[in-house]
């Protein structure tokens, strides 16, 4: 049987609010023990790897602690081998993702005159913090985004992601963060090209502009489901349509 390895993005794809679409839990499943690689392949920077970890255990996908690429990762990457001097970063996060973040990482957080600064999905972000961010970014200092999804899905419908954060940010002081760290960016997309050397690789996920972008620039076989933010098909040269990610993992 030829080995697969199969990117699978989470929110919207494999389920919503953390609970499991029908079938997925059993069909991620038998595709393990069918002897192909799954790694979860997430633009959330709310979580922290090891609640991924955790959180993925018990809702009964099959998961490691390396199953799991984040945008956290893909940053950590990026300051390890940077060759701009930034020593002190300031990570607007939760305590977990902070920790994971700055573990092994030769750099401070010293927060009151940071290098740069790494914008997550902080869903504790308050506006005392917001409005310091602001004035630390009109004074000249950088910013970083993990990810630029506008929107995260839930069973109530979308709420701001990363990307709408960055782009208050931007409507307020009129400055563009440099770069960011998700899908479907350089960053993301050469960090996860390594899973994929000579095997047949899937990217799976629910969001054209994220997913399918980063999937065709890898030159994997690309599947948008209609279970999260794309709600129909359309014809784009290198990515298929499946109505949910179960009727895609049944062709394998």
């Amino acid at each position: 049987m030829e080995r697969n390895v199969i990117l699978c993005d989470l929110d919207g794809t494999l389920y919503q609010d953390g609970v499991p679409f029908d079938g997925i839990v059993e069909s991620l499943n038998k595709l393990e023990q069918n002897g192909n690689d799954i790694y979860y392949m997430t633009n959330n920077s709310s979580l922290s790897i090891n609640e991924y970890t955790q959180k993925l255990g018990e809702i009964g996908f099959p998961c490691a602690k390396d199953s799991i690429i984040s945008p956290i990762l893909t940053a950590k990457s990026y300051f390890k081998s940077s060759t701009y001097e930034y020593k002190n970063i300031y990570v607007s996060g939760s305590d977990s993702v902070k920790d994971e973040f700055f573990h092994g990482l030769q750099v401070t957080s010293d927060k009151s005159a940071p290098d740069c600064i790494l914008m997550t999905f902080n869903k504790g972000l308050s506006y005392a913090e917001l409005q310091k961010i602001c004035e630390w970014i009109n004074d000249g200092i950088p910013y970083f985004l993990t990810h630029i999804d506008l929107s995260c899905p839930t069973a109530k419908g979308p709420i701001p992601d990363c990307g709408s954060i960055g782009e208050l940010i931007f409507k307020t002081t009129n400055i563009k963060p440099i770069d960011h760290f998700g899908k479907p960016g350089d960053h993301y997309s050469n960090f996860i090209s390594k899973y994929i050397k000579n095997s047949n690789a899937y990217v799976v996920g629910d969001r054209i502009y994220t997913d399918g972008d980063v999937g065709v620039k890898i030159g994997a076989k690309t599947i948008i489901v209609l279970t999260g933010e794309t709600k129909e098909p359309s014809s784009i040269e290198g990515i298929t349509f499946y109505d949910t990610a179960v009727d895609f993992f049944d062709t394998l």
